[in-house]
């Protein structure tokens, strides 16, 4: 137990880490977006856009951010729950028959909880392959990463599985569940059919669709009429107005 503390992250480390992880999960969730949209596109806006695009990610960000610390807890009160529940060794110098009555009770204990961890994680990673072709990208995505998560932790040594390590492997969890909420806004936005905007355009005349991005050089929209993704550069563009 001293050494699962000695793991354990000061709460000085986690406010200096947890803004680094909210912000690191707000670019991914815009890096998403951009592939749900076509990344190509991306290089179209400078850098510090792409940073006030990521502000619209931050509130969710931050909230996955702080289930990091949350689920460190939860696997430090896990490891409370299995020393409980596992026969301490008695003082003194046990004989052998005691021994190995306990190390059986610990091996029992222990393949009990990896067959349900591996249950579940082969039907985690089954039903996100399915959401996945379906099309729920972000729900799909996240129960599969959390079966493959669970899969880590069965064939993982326990080491990996503490401290840094833990904070590490989470935070690449909840970035690969940001990119896939990103995209899954994108294809959203995509399959919409009802136009939100009016752009009046000096070559095109006027366009109605929905409005994605806009940035100094231009606008990212998207035309459900001609179910295409159009940058228009401000110089070509009159007017622009949300519909009623």
């Amino acid at each position: 137990m001293d050494e699962l503390k000695n793991e354990q992250m000061s709460i000085k480390e986690w406010v200096v880490t947890l803004p680094l992880i909210g912000a690191a999960l707000a670019i991914t969730y815009d890096v998403g977006f951009f592939y749900g949209i076509g990344i190509s596109y991306f290089t179209l806006f400078s850098l510090s856009e792409h940073i006030l695009f990521a502000l619209q990610a931050i509130p969710i960000a931050f909230v996955a951010a702080l289930m990091i610390p949350s689920g460190a807890l939860s696997f430090r009160m896990g490891k409370e729950a299995v020393d409980k529940e596992t026969p301490p060794i008695p003082p003194g110098t046990p004989d052998i028959e005691t021994l190995r009555g306990i190390q059986e009770k610990v091996r029992a204990f222990h393949r009990k909880s990896q067959r349900g961890l591996m249950l579940f994680s082969i039907l985690f990673i089954a039903s996100g392959l399915v959401a996945l072709i379906v099309k729920q990208y972000f729900f799909g995505a996240t129960i599969m990463v959390l079966g493959l998560s669970g899969l880590a932790a069965y064939w993982l040594p326990p080491i990996v599985l503490r401290g840094y390590y833990f904070v590490l492997w989470y935070t690449a969890v909840f970035m690969v569940m940001s990119f896939f909420l990103g995209f899954q806004a994108a294809r959203g936005t995509l399959e919409g059919t009802k136009p939100a905007n009016t752009i009046n355009t000096a070559s095109m005349g006027e366009l109605h669709g929905i409005l994605i991005r806009s940035g100094e050089r231009g606008v990212l929209f998207y035309d459900p009429g001609a179910k295409a993704v159009r940058f228009l550069v401000w110089g070509d563009i009159k007017s622009l107005q949300s519909a009623n």
